[in-house]
């Protein structure tokens, strides 16, 4: 989150106070963290994807339209309901977020991107305050 703090959990709510080393666990869904003078276990995705691999079981999939610089979020599951997003770089510092409400016949909502440098980014979908799916995609 790039707070300050020594919390555990879940990555977008983790926080560190001097981390200095980093390392995935053998099943590949949590990271260990070497942070002053303790190991620290952060989960909430799979460090054993590759960027642009689409593993996700949330139903969520991305377009991202390099012409008109906009990502396309298709949200099929998520019908009928409000849902937030947050967009993050690959250093973990959050670029843009909102709310959208999906009308129940609405196949995607659009993200602007021409605000964005080139590079990784990491979308995440939240349901009411649950993360339902991560997805990526390269600008």
């Amino acid at each position: 989150t790039g707070t300050s703090g020594n919390l555990d959990g879940p990555s977008l709510l983790a926080t560190f106070r001097a981390p200095n080393g980093i390392c995935s666990n053998v099943a590949g869904d949590s990271i260990l963290v070497a942070d002053h003078q303790s190991i620290r276990v952060i989960t909430g995705f799979d460090a054993t994807s590759q960027v642009g691999e689409n593993d996700s079981t949330s139903g969520l999939s991305l377009h991202h339209d390099a012409t008109n610089e906009l990502l396309r979020v298709f949200t099929e599951p998520f019908k009928g309901q409000k849902i937030n997003w947050k967009l993050y770089d690959v250093q973990g510092r959050q670029v843009d977020s909102n709310a959208v409400i999906v009308s129940a016949h609405q196949k995607y909502f659009e993200i602007e991107t021409h605000r964005l440098e080139e590079g990784t980014y990491y979308l995440h979908v939240f349901n009411d305050k649950d993360l339902v799916g991560i997805e990526d995609f390269v600008k």
